[in-house]
């Protein structure tokens, strides 16, 4: 049960069943008119695609499930080309990377490249890996790209379940949401993807780490300097009943564990203290792609978050999704709608 601090509470039911129907609308003005499954209504080309997924059998909520256009469907980037950092002219220092390091290897992955995609097969460190975004929820996500004990490559299924779209691998064409690695259907829709840490962060910070290893390496661009996708209309979702007044549906979270903060709050504040967690924001880093045009344009900034350990800081993961991607698919995370040890007011 989701409940504000200030009385009001909202059944998990009634979160979902507002995000669906509001974000159905909203994603409609942007994308491409698209079919919506349900049990009566189901696009014949998908369905005969996917002749080994049963919806009923798999438990499928219809309602929830969208097929995609063709311009929504990249085809995913295999074996990428790859150039030492040093020598990349066209990485602006503000750009959004995603920072991967295995074993000892370091590696950038250009935010632009890899929302062009959705999904970047590579080896880093002797591990294969699949480098991952939705631009719907503004989730960047890395998995190791082991299913059966075979390396296999992730693809698009050209479908998304509650405003997030589904992954499917080579090997056993089990659907997994890319926002969590979380199998949906088929062979192992009990099962999950190991999930590979990352860090999204500014071209300027990741050189700075790559400066401490020489011949690190970066995705080559090719057609990708400009945005992949046009944005074609901005839209406005509405709050959440219940939530603090200024927060909407678009607004960044930024989540640490099971505890996440609005993104605008932390970079007013530049910090937050919770208990033995530090969080710090910087300036210097623009906007990953969404469908909304969310903080387009602008700094929002570089996130770096920490747990104390006596006198010693531990760097902790983050993560940044949009507001309805958090109700979507939060797994117990708490939301502080204020900063640091004075009293919060707490979704959970």
């Amino acid at each position: 049960m989701i409940k504000a601090m200030t009385g009001s509470i909202i059944t998990p039911r009634q979160v979902r069943l507002l995000f669906a129907s509001v974000l159905l609308v909203g994603l409609a003005a942007v994308l491409d008119p698209v079919p919506v499954f349900s049990q009566n209504l189901v696009s014949q080309s998908f369905q005969a695609s996917w002749p080994d997924i049963d919806l009923a059998k798999e438990g499928i909520d219809g309602t929830a499930l969208r097929v995609l256009s063709d311009d929504e469907t990249p085809p995913a980037y295999d074996d990428p080309a790859l150039i030492p950092v040093a020598i990349d002219g066209i990485t602006g220092n503000l750009e959004p990377v995603i920072a991967v390091e295995i074993n000892g290897v370091l590696r950038a992955y250009p935010m632009r490249i890899v929302a062009a995609h959705r999904i970047v097969n590579d080896t880093l460190g002797g591990v294969p890996i699949a480098v991952t975004y939705c631009r719907i929820c503004a989730s960047a996500m890395v998995f190791h790209r082991v299913v059966d004990e075979q390396t296999t490559n992730l693809r698009l299924t050209g479908a998304s379940y509650d405003q997030n779209i589904i992954l499917y691998d080579e090997a056993s064409r089990t659907w997994w949401q890319q926002i969590n690695g979380l199998g949906l259907a088929g062979r192992h829709a009990d099962g999950a993807l190991d999930v590979v840490p990352s860090r999204l962060i500014s071209f300027a910070s990741f050189l700075k780490q790559a400066a401490k290893q020489p011949g690190t390496l970066i995705l080559a661009d090719s057609d990708y300097s400009r945005q992949p996708l046009s944005l074609k209309q901005t839209v406005d979702l509405p709050p959440l009943p219940g939530m603090a007044a200024g927060l909407n549906s678009t607004d960044r979270v930024v989540i640490v564990g099971k505890e996440a903060w609005p993104l605008e709050l932390l970079r007013k504040s530049g910090r937050i203290e919770q208990d033995d967690l530090l969080i710090i924001w910087e300036p210097g880093r623009m906007a990953t792609p969404d469908y909304y045009g969310a903080d387009q344009g602008q700094d929002v900034g570089n996130i770096t978050a920490f747990s104390r350990r006596g006198d010693d800081l531990l760097e902790r993961e983050t993560r940044i999704q949009l507001l309805h991607a958090f109700f979507q698919f939060s797994d117990g995370e708490k939301l502080h709608l204020k900063r640091g040890q004075e009293k919060n007011e707490v979704i959970d």
